[in-house]
């Protein structure tokens, strides 16, 4: 269903939000670091395959999970944000934008803690995974 696009009047309002919704990526990126060194230790302090495999499994399941979200996250930032630069004429924003204007897009913080990060640990417990089965064989 698609409607029409409503205008935002209250960029105070608007700015709010974004600033709300990057502090929720922030606060959620720590916690995904957490919990995935949490389970490190976990796997590091136990003898049993088994027991790893399945930490493992539950760990990749959830940090998919993780990154679905966070990557719902980062589209409303991208979203609000880019409204916000066409529209608001904020003097503050123009400035920090201009600063980080050298950088790539995708080396600029959100895709770091909304995306990259998250896929990189993802993938490295997958190739733990794959490593764990493979020793397994042996």
């Amino acid at each position: 269903m698609c409607q029409d696009k409503p205008l935002i009047t209250d960029w105070n309002r608007c700015r709010a939000r974004i600033e709300h919704e990057d502090n929720l990526l922030n606060n959620r990126a720590n916690l995904f670091l957490v919990v995935n060194s949490l389970g490190a230790v976990a796997v590091g302090i136990t003898s049993d395959n088994l027991s790893d495999a399945v930490m493992i499994i539950v760990i990749l399941i959830s940090n998919i999970f993780w990154i679905i979200g966070a990557s719902q996250s980062v589209a409303v930032l991208k979203n609000l944000t880019t409204e916000y630069i066409k529209n608001a004429k904020d003097p503050i924003d123009w400035h920090v934008r201009n600063s980080m204007h050298f950088w790539p897009r995708w080396m600029r913080n959100t895709s770091i803690l909304g995306r990259y990060i998250p896929c990189v640990v993802t993938l490295g417990w997958g190739i733990g995974l794959c490593m764990l089965l493979i020793s397994t064989w042996d």
